[in-house]
């Protein structure tokens, strides 16, 4: 059958080919190129106008920068290890700067963004509201850029998981499609955030759910390391005080219509069965010896194989697209956190259990040592669940928080909860069940105009932030050396002595070495700031060719 939009468009840049004959000047050939290039482009897809953030605006013209909050940062019962970050402004400037740190580094993100929906969400510091004719532009401008590099950070074997609620579910699969490629998409899981049945009859169908879509950086290569795991679901108990504890039990008898091995089995009691069964009698009969056979009815039931729950645990059990409230939580659950951290307030709207975010971190990601990522952190629920699950089960997970101080929220809420957390206090100074072994370190963002003429010494004030950041450590001057110039150069060429601690050390880029001190850091790894964090934008000023 003909493709008629095909036809169409072939018709009109016939057309434009002999309009370009009898208008052969620069501006009108320009003109008449530019419609072809929109006749031509995709047709199929994700198709919207773009827009512009101020944000944009505002990092042509200057450099994003993270400025420590020194006295903020709080160190728990470990000293030994890695710093959790808090990153406070708007989350492109920091997603730019993680750009630069954590590239191909991240394991999981966990993003919670505005849902689009009448009057939550804000562009350029106005509210976009249902009477907006670019409503749903402006949300896909604002998450395309932002997806693009979570996209870049991911690990190869990474994974991200976006809360959504039906206002932007199509658009946002259409964005991740191009973005992460159809291919990666992992499923569509659909929570139960209510415990309660609604009764709104202004309502034909109530809203009881949210989703969370799931896309893989690379699908294939994940699996290779094997895909994470939920929690196992089922009973256990031991009535037999089997010292390989707690067991379930599944027929051995073969389900209708499932193929199997036919043969006569005899029951404790001696009754014959002759059936077919999952498995050989060669295989039963090892069952037998290793006392994984469970006979019910007293030894005259049909026979069922013993799982034992050590086992299912290890292995754990494929997770579905339906998360219920009772395994995942629930808003209650969320809510009842906060409010024992804030004096019985809940001082957030809509948070996120930490029970579904341990779920997903634990889901997606393949090792305890993995860095978890939240660029729309809100009340902090997704380092609250790192923290949580690193206390149950021994990880060593770093988490990255990137939220706006809108409505004060990052200084009143997301920061006293995590300071909460890690020292076992609540706001009010009482004790909680917390005092997990966490560090924490809170940034917030800045900019340095790029026609500064002290550019240069500006972003080298700001290294010591990147090097902590993408290292997870804070800077002692033993493990990470910074040399500011030729005479703390000669200082540490005078002094040196080779430890197996010192990881890096960064210099300078005006400092002019000897040939002595080129030589010792010949066996250092070495790095020349600022250009190694700033060398896009020195470049664009000159300060480097």
């Amino acid at each position: 059958m003909a493709n008629l939009s095909q036809i169409k468009r072939d018709q009109m840049i016939s057309f434009l080919e002999k309009l370009k004959e009898q208008h052969s000047d620069d501006e009108s050939l320009i003109a008449f190129n530019q419609i072809e290039k929109e006749l031509t482009s995709k047709k199929f897809g994700l198709v919207w106008e773009e827009h512009e953030e101020d944000i944009d605006m505002m990092m042509k013209s200057h450099v994003p920068v993270f400025v420590e909050e020194v006295d903020s940062e709080v160190v728990g019962n470990a000293k030994d290890k890695k710093f959790n970050f808090l990153l406070e402004g708007d989350n492109l400037h920091s997603l730019r700067l993680l750009e630069k740190t954590h590239k191909g580094r991240i394991s999981v993100i966990y993003i919670d963004p505005p849902y689009n929906k009448d009057k939550d969400f804000i562009y350029n510091d106005s509210i976009v509201d249902k009477l907006d004719s670019y409503k749903h532009s402006k949300w896909v401008s604002f998450m395309y850029k932002r997806l693009e590099i979570a996209h870049k950070l991911l690990t190869r074997e990474g994974c991200i998981f976006i809360s959504c609620d039906d206002n932007e579910l199509h658009t946002l699969r259409m964005i991740c499609d191009e973005i992460f490629g159809e291919s990666n998409f992992e499923g569509h899981i659909h929570w139960r955030r209510r415990h309660n049945q609604p009764n709104d009859k202004t309502k034909l169908i109530g809203l009881v759910a949210e989703h969370i879509v799931v896309y893989s950086k690379d699908s294939e290569y994940h699996k290779t390391f094997g895909v994470g795991k939920v929690e196992s679901t089922g009973s256990f108990s031991n009535p037999d005080n089997d010292p390989r504890g707690p067991w379930t039990s599944n027929p051995w008898k073969a389900a209708r219509g499932r193929g199997g091995c036919k043969y006569t089995i005899i029951t404790p009691t001696g009754r014959e069965l002759s059936e077919t069964w999952y498995g050989t009698k060669e295989s039963f009969d090892s069952l037998i010896n290793e006392n994984r056979v469970h006979w019910p009815k007293n030894g005259d039931g049909i026979p069922r194989i013993k799982i034992y729950a050590y086992e299912v645990q290890e292995e754990g059990q494929c997770a579905t697209n339906w998360w219920t409230n009772e395994l995942f939580g629930c808003n209650q659950d969320a809510t009842d956190e906060l409010k024992a951290i804030f004096g019985g307030e809940c001082p957030f709207d809509n948070p996120k259990p930490t029970k579904l975010i341990e779920a997903i971190i634990r889901l997606g990601s393949i090792s305890k040592d993995a860095i978890i990522l939240d660029f729309f952190a809100g009340s902090g629920s997704t380092g609250h669940a790192v923290m949580n699950l690193n206390k149950k089960d021994g990880g060593n997970r770093q988490f990255i928080l990137c939220t706006n101080n809108e409505n004060n929220i990052c200084d009143s809420i997301t920061y006293p909860r995590l300071v909460s957390c890690i020292t076992g206090k609540d706001v009010n100074g009482n004790n909680i069940d917390t005092n997990y072994c966490e560090n924490l370190k809170y940034y917030k963002t800045d900019f340095i105009d790029k026609s500064d003429e002290e550019l240069c010494m500006k972003l080298l004030d700001r290294n010591t932030e990147m090097i902590q950041l993408q290292y997870g450590e804070k800077l002692d001057g033993d493990r990470f050396i910074i040399i500011h110039d030729e005479e703390e150069m000669d200082a540490f060429e005078k002094n040196f002595r080779k430890s197996n601690d010192l990881v890096a050390v960064f210099i300078n880029q005006d400092i002019l070495l000897t040939l002595s001190q080129e030589k010792l850091l010949s066996n250092i790894k070495t790095f020349i700031v600022p250009n190694y964090y700033f060398d896009d934008v020195l470049r664009e000023a000159g300060e480097i060719w």
